[in-house]
């Protein structure tokens, strides 16, 4: 739970635990401590066991839901301890902690969009590129693209802006599921991808772009060749 891909800032859920914990100690509301232990700990397994027992299931921003549920858990058993008979003071505490939560919260999903919004302007810029060299091609050569292969430089950037690696900030172009896609939806033609052609697998393993290049895209008859950088 150190890294959480961006969604909250790291070790922001473990500290909601230990805090929520001393307070629980500090209000004496130790018949509250071990629900709230066992809550966690469900909500952590249930996102961790399946992806040790699925084959094709990682983990991802998406499958780690109910972890995130543990901060909301968290206000929830610490106003559920309260009583009538509870100083005023208590009830501050757990206000300013649940006020503090939300304010973190926010700027972490203000900070998300604004990496997602700049990794999309420059994935769109970037995929126009390679369907405008495509096209140019096409125009040039009177011939029509119809297959695709993928490769990678020497030294591939999954992300743009030195942006941490997840489902978020991810090249679409860098993923398996998602590249013929997003290459198709720019060029506006349907793609099949094939294998690797190995003299060019080795090839481009020995370049290292830091931006878009033409020599990024070889063509070969109606394939193009593309090198992720």
């Amino acid at each position: 739970m150190e890294t959480t891909w961006n969604l909250f800032s790291n070790y922001f859920i473990p500290t909601v635990i230990v805090v929520s914990l001393i307070l629980l100690l500090i209000f004496k509301k130790l018949e509250n401590i071990l629900d709230y232990l066992f809550v966690v700990l469900i909500a952590i397994l249930s996102c961790s066991i399946p992806p040790l027992l699925g084959k094709y299931i990682s983990i991802e921003a998406r499958t780690i839901t109910s972890i995130g549920s543990i901060i909301g858990i968290s206000i929830i058993i610490l106003v559920k301890s309260l009583t009538q008979n509870d100083k005023i003071y208590k009830r501050i505490i757990i206000l300013i902690f649940s006020i503090s939560i939300f304010c973190i919260n926010s700027f972490n999903y203000i900070n998300n969009g604004i990496m997602i919004y700049n990794s999309n302007k420059l994935e769109k810029e970037e995929l126009q590129n390679i369907a405008s060299t495509i096209r140019k091609y096409e125009e040039t050569e009177q011939k029509k693209i119809t297959k695709v292969a993928f490769y990678s430089d020497r030294e591939r950037e999954n992300t743009f802006l030195n942006y941490s690696n997840n489902s978020f900030t991810i090249k679409s172009i860098c993923t398996t599921y998602a590249r013929k896609d997003c290459v198709q939806y720019y060029l506006d033609e349907n793609l099949t991808e094939i294998n690797q052609n190995e003299e060019l697998t080795e090839y481009f393993s020995m370049k290292n772009w830091t931006s878009f290049s033409k020599e990024q895209l070889i063509f070969e008859d109606d394939t193009v060749h593309i090198c992720v950088y």
